[in-house]
């Protein structure tokens, strides 16, 4: 627990407009809404979504030019 309260981690309220833009990346990419919050979060705060699930996540959504990097 101390290592991950070292991290400062900031959680976020998941709203209508997350859960809209995670569906919409859901449907067009055919994965998970699990697979597409992170995303949707980061084009919410205009950042990128980095992870390290290259077959699931990143290989699905990447080519719909969402802002994915793989770690």
């Amino acid at each position: 627990m101390n290592h991950l309260l070292r991290l400062h981690l900031v959680e976020n309220a998941i709203d209508l407009q997350l859960l809209v833009r995670s569906g919409e990346i859901a449907y067009k990419s055919n994965v998970t809404i699990y697979d597409a919050i992170p995303v949707a979060l980061a084009m919410l705060k205009k950042t990128k979504c980095v992870t390290a699930d290259k077959e699931t996540q990143y290989s699905k959504i990447k080519p719909k030019n969402y802002p994915i990097e793989l770690l």
